[in-house]
């Protein structure tokens, strides 16, 4: 499924784009509408479940970085493909045709087709918040000089994916009007620098690799699908492992969690029975880790320190010790300060962060940094620091961890002269690596948290089959046919 999808959006849909760079908005409107619905049906197959609310077809098309899907819906597109193809051609085409076939006067008030179409895509973007200004620059306010296809102006590069971003913005923004507090939540922890990373990782090794039901688990939640579990029998079969960590389960039989269920989500994501909420923390903090040995640190995890362990008081009165256990600790040259890291996964929907996280990006994840740098305070270990390794459910990262990162990339490209020589773009390689396999390892444990909290073995548990099975035998049955093979059975 992860391939399929995969080549879905990086392959079939990109190569319709010339189409609608070539015709007038108008000319591909059928078409558009044709290749949408049979985008949606496609997705909807490979997920096994209908996209059947607006919001959950909205959030798809949205590229991953606003907490999308990356489905481009081309209904939507057509009109800064139109624009952006004339913005990147113009002075081409009078150098060409001559200076009076698209002169400023004619783009701006002629009758000819391709410059009414112009117009028309400018005000179609216009309508939803999207301008260019007379210097080219897009904008979300409506510029005091428009842009005037002026003679002699020269290329403009780009302007169809600046155009595309702009309008993304916008229509993100009407939806997060549309939502209630608990959804607004979900999409902005969908969204930001590496967190929909996983969505573009191809499965070439076990670290970027999903199974079917993991990937589709995982699908559904991002959209907000049913994941056929909150049923009034349906109850939390994690079962208790005897780690002190886990809270304790409603009663005893079976040793069960035995708490309802809910179809979002919530519970599975967040349950300490069962230790999944816990080996997705170490997976996490392993993956840094490793990043930290890929960057020339000394990395280890599990550490002690003794300058910030404190005494503090039990539920019983009593004075106990806690000692400060961080996940990881970076040692580098003695002209660098030491480093801890601690990994903390923050779910936006608790009823802690809720509203914060509803009205504002990243909010979960800068509160449970703050929570970190309250317990592990600068001021008990001169000469170090603390980075609050911050990630939302969802996978949007806070500040600090990014920092961290880029930090890290800078460290490589020090050390290692290919990525040296890449310059920009091979830092960018690095880290775009580095946050899939971030982005991998906390989506699959968040899949593994919901198929053992229900106990959904597979696509039928998930409320439908996918239906490829019954595709690949057709297949074989034309196949034969054309073969000849009149006694072939499947």
């Amino acid at each position: 499924m992860q391939g399929g999808v995969g080549l879905l959006r990086l392959c079939a849909l990109p190569r319709l784009l010339h189409l609608f760079r070539a015709l007038p908005p108008a000319a591909t409107l059928g078409f558009a509408e044709k290749a949408d619905q049979a985008t949606l049906d496609s997705y909807e197959k490979f997920l096994t479940a209908k996209l059947i609310t607006q919001p959950q077809q909205t959030q798809a098309a949205l590229p991953t970085r606003l907490g999308g899907s990356g489905l481009l819906r081309f209904r939507g597109l057509r009109a800064q493909a139109w624009l952006g193809s004339w913005l990147g051609t113009l002075p081409a085409v009078r150098a060409l045709a001559g200076e009076r076939l698209a002169s400023a006067e004619v783009c701006t008030q002629g009758q000819e087709g391709w410059a009414v179409a112009l117009r028309e895509a400018t005000e179609e973007l216009a309508a939803e918040g999207v301008y260019l200004d007379h210097t080219g620059t897009v904008s979300g306010e409506e510029p005091a000089q428009p842009w005037g296809w002026a003679d002699g102006t020269p290329a403009l590069a780009q302007r169809q994916r600046l155009l595309s971003r702009r309008r993304a913005e916008a229509s993100r923004t009407r939806l997060l009007t549309t939502l209630p507090p608990a959804a607004r939540a979900r999409l902005r922890s969908c969204g930001g620098p590496g967190a929909g990373a996983w969505l573009l990782a191809a499965p070439t090794s076990n670290a970027t690799r999903f199974k079917d039901a993991e990937f589709r688990v995982y699908s559904r939640l991002r959209l907000r699908v049913p994941l056929g579990l909150g049923g009034p029998t349906d109850r939390c079969r994690n079962r208790r492992t005897g780690d002190p960590l886990e809270e304790e389960p409603p009663g005893v039989a079976g040793r069960e969690c035995q708490k309802p269920l809910d179809a979002d989500g919530f519970h599975a994501l967040t349950c300490r029975v069962g230790g999944l909420v816990i080996r997705r923390h170490h997976a996490i903090r392993d993956v840094f880790a490793w990043i930290g040995r890929a960057a020339g640190y000394v990395s280890s995890t599990e550490v002690f320190e003794p300058a910030w362990t404190r005494a503090r008081v039990d539920a019983q009165g009593e004075v106990e010790v806690e000692q400060a256990r961080l996940d990881c600790r970076f040692a580098g040259p003695p002209s660098d300060p030491l480093v801890y890291g601690d990994v903390v996964v923050t779910h936006p929907e608790g009823s802690a962060r809720l509203h914060a996280a509803a009205d504002a990006d990243g909010a979960a994840a800068a509160g449970a940094a703050d929570d970190k740098h309250r317990r592990y305070p600068a001021s008990l270990l001169p000469g170090g620091r603390l980075v609050p390794f911050s990630v939302e459910t969802f996978g949007r990262w806070g500040a600090e961890a990014r920092g961290w990162l880029r930090d890290a990339v800078d460290a490589v490209a020090e050390r290692d002269p290919q990525v040296a020589a890449a310059g920009h773009w091979g830092k960018v390689a690095v880290l775009n690596a580095w946050f899939t396999r971030l982005s991998v390892a906390l989506q699959k444990n968040n899949a593994a948290c919901v198929l053992q909290a229900g106990r959904i073995c597979g696509s039928a548990d998930l409320g439908g089959e996918s239906g490829w099975e019954e595709d690949i035998d057709d297949l074989l049955r034309e196949a034969a046919a054309a073969a000849g093979w009149s006694d072939f059975e499947v």
